[in-house]
């Protein structure tokens, strides 16, 4: 009779103390409840340059230095094309501003004849050619190799064709902008011309 007793007493104690603790406090030791999440919470987000990005790192780490040097060289070859259609898009900003006076005499030179001008850029590093309507960035490099193309001719039709086939393969975009289909175009002999005097002088 005296065990039951205790156990009623016991539980009865028991239930004041549980009853005596708020319903939200926490008995000492335990776990603190998990975060919940809120809308501000979310992961960065993974764009698809950021994931191209990891490829690219990967791969960079497994090849071995001649594959590392050729992969210089490739970026080298994309950051010079990305810089050249900077330039070019500069270009042909400045000219649509020069408005149409600029146009009319253009037009008016291709009438006459085939025309070509080059010139040399403010920082002295790249050229400006100007052929037909079309107005082009060379670098020093671009230019050396047309002189090279043009003084290696053993007479002009022959130089005026192999500068078509050295545009069309390293500048297609001059012929392109220049409209130059073949050739026979006179603004690709006056370019022929321009190039051999400026060569000589």
């Amino acid at each position: 009779m005296k065990k039951t007793t205790n156990k009623a007493s016991t539980k009865h104690a028991a239930d004041r103390k549980s009853a005596a603790r708020p319903g939200g406090a926490r008995r000492p030791g335990s776990a603190k409840p998990a975060r919940r999440g809120t809308g501000s919470d979310k992961p960065a987000r993974d764009t698809r340059k950021a994931r191209l990005q990891r490829l690219l790192f990967d791969s960079i780490s497994q090849m071995d230095e001649e594959g590392l040097v050729f992969l210089l060289r490739q970026a080298h070859i994309l950051s010079h094309n990305a810089n050249t259609a900077r330039i070019n898009r500069e270009i042909e900003a400045f000219e649509r501003e020069r408005g149409p006076e600029r146009e009319a005499a253009e037009k008016a030179a291709e009438a006459a004849g085939g025309n070509a001008s080059l010139e040399l850029s403010p920082d002295g590093k790249s050229y400006f050619l100007t052929i037909g309507t079309a107005r082009k960035a060379l670098t020093r490099e671009e230019l050396g190799a047309i002189v090279r193309v043009c003084l290696g001719a053993a007479d002009r039709d022959v130089g005026v064709r192999n500068l078509f086939r050295a545009l069309g393969r390293d500048r297609g975009d001059i012929l392109v902008d220049a409209k130059i289909s073949g050739p026979t175009n006179p603004h690709l002999g006056a370019l022929y011309d321009k190039v051999l005097a400026m060569a000589r002088s």
